[in-house]
């Protein structure tokens, strides 16, 4: 059989011994409408209208939206199949109720989009929220989160570290060609780290020019407004990064007046965004977060630097992941129970401090400490006093 030519793709249709390869041509459509049995396209450029029945497409048709851009293939002129965009923001019409105490990611629950098609979600996930759904798996991939009733310093900072995790999402995903330099024992600078430093600083300048900074890499970058700082770790966990390891963070604070009023810690693998703001509590994604209830030290879990767990283990069930600021932010979201280091850097742990305290944690004073040499002991109010006395001696 001749094929025609400049098609993209080419199949193999079997009848008994015989193989037969035929030409599909594929052309881009919008979906207009459907009637009981078909669905309904048109070219956009030609205007030409082609009806492809229901039972072809099955379940996944349900997605369709009006003007969605669609890819039909044909055979002989005649329409065979429809592709759909790999994903497709959909709204969720119900969900069952969540574990009571269920609040990460990891542990999904049914739900019921409004066009009727059931899925499972993360518990954080409600009835009305919008998401992004893979058309190919019916998986769901994330929430479309709608900030409201956030300040304006906020906002600022959660469009700088979206802006900047796309250069972390993008250079993780090609580890090996990062140029590193040593910088210090385990502690590691690549040029992701410096790129994305200056995006934050430079979006963060648009909207407050003259609010002065503290950053990993730059250090003190003082201007007309001293008294209110931006505090900046461009990528929290940076050996876990160098070593592809999906565990670190962008952390931003906002300081005024020698107190901190805004945080912001943002896991861009995961697209999980906590953030706090004075006297407004915490929040893991827009959904309120509080440090657990857990009162017995047995079923608590902490996390510690390699030397917190080198002298402290067993007395407490240790962890150590590399990321502190996703320690912080996991103490006062509740996955961990308390969280101590010492000798560490202040752009490490500032979002972290009024993120666990406005979720109802406990951190110790560390006015007394310089910025680049701090004791940290942060834990849920329940746990807390029980934390410090296993670490008399660290």
């Amino acid at each position: 059989k001749s094929l025609n030519k400049n098609t993209k793709l080419n199949e193999r249709f079997r009848s008994s011994e015989a193989v037969e390869k035929a030409s599909l041509e594929q052309t881009k459509f919008n979906y207009l409408y459907e009637d009981e049995d078909n669905y309904f396209f048109m070219n956009p450029k030609t205007f030409d209208q082609k009806e492809i029945r229901k039972t072809i497409i099955g379940e996944k048709g349900k997605l369709l939206t009006e003007n969605l851009e669609v890819l039909l293939s044909f055979h002989n002129e005649l329409p065979i199949s429809v592709e759909l965009p790999n994903q497709v923001k959909c709204k969720i019409e119900t969900t069952d109720a969540a574990i009571k105490g269920q609040t990460v990611s990891s542990s999904y629950k049914p739900a019921i989009l409004d066009n009727g098609i059931k899925i499972q979600v993360p518990p954080f996930v409600e009835g009305g929220d919008e998401i992004i759904l893979d058309t190919r798996t019916l998986d769901y991939i994330k929430k479309i989160w709608i900030m409201n009733s956030i300040s304006a310093n906020l906002n600022i900072m959660i469009k700088a570290s979206e802006k900047a995790s796309k250069v972390i999402i993008r250079d993780f995903g090609e580890i090996e060609n990062l140029q590193v330099s040593r910088k210090g024992p385990r502690d590691f600078v690549t040029k992701t780290d410096k790129r994305v430093e200056q995006i934050l600083i430079d979006e963060l300048s648009k909207a407050k020019k003259n609010f002065s900074f503290l950053t990993e890499e730059s250090g003190k970058i003082e201007k007309n407004d001293k008294d209110k700082v931006w505090i900046i770790d461009p990528i929290d966990g940076t050996t876990n990064f160098l070593h592809g390891i999906p565990h670190f963070a962008i952390s931003i604070a906002l300081k005024i007046d020698n107190e901190i009023i805004s945080a912001l810690i943002h896991d861009p693998i995961k697209n999980e965004i906590y953030f706090a703001e004075k006297n407004n509590g915490s929040f893991f994604n827009n959904q309120r977060v509080r440090v657990s209830k857990k009162n017995d030290l047995e079923d608590c879990l902490f996390s510690s630097d390699s030397e917190g767990l080198k002298l402290i283990f067993p007395l407490l069930n240790m962890r150590s992941s590399g990321c502190a600021a996703l320690d912080l932010a996991y103490v006062g979201s509740g996955r961990l129970d308390g969280y101590f280091h010492n000798n560490i850097n202040l752009w490490d742990i500032a979002a972290g401090i009024l993120f666990i305290r406005e979720a109802g944690g406990i951190v110790n004073d560390i006015s007394k400490f310089d910025d680049n040499n701090i004791n940290i002991r942060a834990a849920s109010s329940d746990i807390y006093q029980k934390m410090m006395e296993k670490l008399d001696k660290f």
